[in-house]
Formats: structure tokens, sequence, C-alpha cells
């Protein structure tokens, strides 16, 4: 995260049960860890943290989808990161519950696009934002898997085409119950 070739370690979740945290813990390069003072991310609970390059800079970004302790309640938020582990986020408001999210190049021109598995109400759906190469994000307004609850989200290349397919996990109202 800061630039130096060692791996640093970003962890999120509830310190109780109506606080949540996250904290970057830099590598020193001998495996001891200190929190970052420059940051101050989002707390995520039941959601997922994402880190890839979105803006073309060669370091690595990072998008927080979930629970968190602020309002909305649900949020997805990206962070840019200057090179040396000092993130600034970008706006990025979007209407809705982020409960998964991936970084995949979908359009094949070699950015990383965003899926985001959203929930507005009972409205379940995965939207897909493309990326412009520098970190500019467009819904895709043709893209839409809707009136599902969708539990889980995996891209790959499932059939070796080299380009990503998504594997999507649902679940369906029958009655009162979910199948």
């Amino acid at each position: 995260m800061d630039g130096d070739d060692d791996k640093d370690v970003l962890i999120s979740g509830a310190v109780s049960t109506t606080l949540r945290n996250c904290t970057l813990y830099i590598n020193d390069g001998k495996g001891n860890f200190s929190a970052s003072s420059q940051n101050s991310f989002p707390g995520i609970t039941s959601g997922n943290i994402i880190v890839n390059d979105v803006d073309g800079d060669n370091d690595q970004d990072v998008f927080f989808s979930g629970v968190s302790d602020g309002n909305p309640s649900y949020i997805g938020a990206l962070y840019l990161n200057d090179g040396k582990g000092v993130f600034k986020e970008k706006d990025f408001f979007l209407p809705g519950a982020y409960q998964a999210s991936a970084f995949c190049d979908v359009d094949g021109d070699c950015d990383q696009d965003l899926l985001l598995l959203t929930r507005i109400g009972w409205n379940q759906g995965l939207k897909l934002f493309l990326n412009d190469g520098f970190g500019e994000f467009a819904l895709l307004e043709d893209f839409n898997f809707e009136n599902s609850i969708i539990n889980k989200l995996k891209v790959f290349d499932l059939d070796g085409d080299s380009d990503q397919d998504i594997l999507l996990s649902k679940s369906y109202f029958i009655g009162n119950s979910i199948i």
C-alpha cells in the first residue's frame, strides 16, 4: 500500500455492536506492523474491501462496500492511493446498500471496472460501472440483474476464452420463504 514492495494489512470489522473500525497497518519490511496515522477509512461489516489499481498510476486503490457507522449506513466508498500509502476519498456516492463488490475488466480495455451487488429496499441487483482508465466510473444502464437476492459474487474466466465471467449465488422468495 505504501509503495515499498512489502505486504501491508488493512483490517475492518466490528469493534462492538455499535462501532465499526478500519485500520491500515504498515509493514516495516521485517514483519513489524504499525497503524497508519495518515488515513481515515470507513469501518464496515457485512460487505467487503477490494484492492486494485483503478486509476492507472501503478499503486493500490481501495473500494469499501458494506454496513458502516455513518449516514447512510450502507456505503460504497472509493479511496485513491497517492503511491506512498496516503489515501484520498473519491466522490463516488451511489444510492443503495452495497453488499459485495469486485474489480474486473469486463469490456477488454485493460482497466478495472466495478461490479456492485446492491439493494434498495427489497429490490436487489448487480450493477456494472465502467472505468475510463483514470478512476472515473460510469454506470452501464443496460446491465441489470435485479429482483433476486444475490448472496455472493465471483468474477473469473470460467470458460477459458480470456474474458471475465460472473458467478452469482442467488436466492428467491417463494411465499414467506427464501430458497
